[in-house]
């Protein structure tokens, strides 16, 4: 199966198009199956799952589909990297594999970690992050300042609980002092007075 595409001018990974709008394709990166054969990685958004195929002359014709019980894009990067194969990770895949780390060690959704991925890790633009999300600017705007909350708040909480760690310390510092003084006088009534 081939489908013409319009590619758009921003190119990895060997002059792969980042985005393919007509096929609502993502680059996420290259698997390489075998000398000299490497396939590029897409995800398909109509498909909801990565496509593996070839590019050339401005076609990407896809050969197999990379099936993944879900089709939230950070997991299917998670899943792909785990192949045994070699794959290597377009931007995109990078900071979606980075989306798939934050929403498994903190309280973000997972559409939260992918935006905040692609904004503030890999710096992408707004317009660009919804055409890699194929959502619109508003929605990617929404789950940004979503995500910079949560970060603040989860920071906080960090900050409250360093400072309270730091006042135990010094309590128990504080603690020690007095128990010294208190051996001491034990040890030398005379000192003490």
């Amino acid at each position: 199966m081939s489908c013409t595409s319009t590619p758009t001018d921003e190119t990895e990974l060997g002059g792969l198009p980042l985005l393919i709008p007509d096929q609502e394709g993502v680059l996420i990166g290259c698997v390489e199956i075998g000398e000299p054969r490497t396939l590029a990685a897409y995800y398909i958004h109509w498909r909801g799952h990565i496509m593996l195929g070839v590019y050339e002359d401005g076609e990407f014709a896809p050969a197999s589909t990379f099936e993944h019980e879900s089709q939230i894009m950070a997991n299917q990067v998670q899943a792909l990297t785990t192949l045994d194969a070699e794959v290597q990770l377009s931007t995109i895949g990078q900071a979606l594999l980075k989306a798939w780390h934050i929403a498994d060690l903190s309280s973000l959704a997972q559409k939260e970690a992918h935006v905040y991925a692609l904004r503030e890790l890999a710096g992408f633009s707004r317009q660009l992050t919804a055409d890699i999300l194929n959502v619109s600017p508003s929605t990617v705007d929404s789950h940004l300042q979503v995500a910079k909350r949560k970060r603040r708040e989860a920071q906080n909480l960090l900050s409250l609980d360093q400072q309270k760690a730091q006042e135990q310390q010094s309590s128990t510092h504080d603690h020690d002092s007095i128990l010294v003084e208190v051996i001491n006088e034990i040890d030398d009534p005379q000192r003490a007075r």
